[in-house]
């Protein structure tokens, strides 16, 4: 039975930005490569999936471990993941441009490379053509 002369304890209500905040991803449309993809790394790297952005995965060797094959089956899944979250959070048009990389690095060196020449100079804009937006 609880001491008449004890307080009741307080709870404590979680601060709102304490625990798992993850602000939403930002969205590309086509323009501002550069500030895009300077937010889009912080987003993938806060997420853990930076590092299957920058590199192939390895296949398995000849008679792998139990231990190895869920290592690969890992990777698999966190680059499904990753090139989710890429197309997740770009523009219709710019989607049907990726859509036909296979991997997440194919998807990202074809970003970098092909949006990145988007930006002004001088009077002259640079656009995007059907052409050089082939994976």
């Amino acid at each position: 039975m609880r001491n008449l002369f004890e307080k009741k304890k307080k709870k404590k209500k979680p601060s709102p930005m304490a625990g798992n905040f993850m602000a939403a991803p930002p969205v590309f449309l086509g323009e501002n490569y550069q500030i895009w993809s300077v937010k889009m790394k912080s987003y993938l790297e806060a997420s853990g999936l930076w590092d299957v952005v920058m590199s192939e995965i390895q296949p398995l060797q000849e008679d792998p471990t139990v231990a190895q094959i869920r290592n690969y089956n890992d990777e698999v899944i966190r680059r499904a993941k990753a090139k989710t979250c890429i197309h997740s959070v770009v523009s219709d048009v710019v989607f049907t441009k990726i859509m036909s990389c296979e991997t997440v690095k194919k998807l990202g060196t074809l970003s970098k490379r092909r949006f990145k020449g988007m930006k002004e100079l001088g009077r002259c804009k640079f656009s995007i053509s059907e052409e050089n937006l082939r994976c």
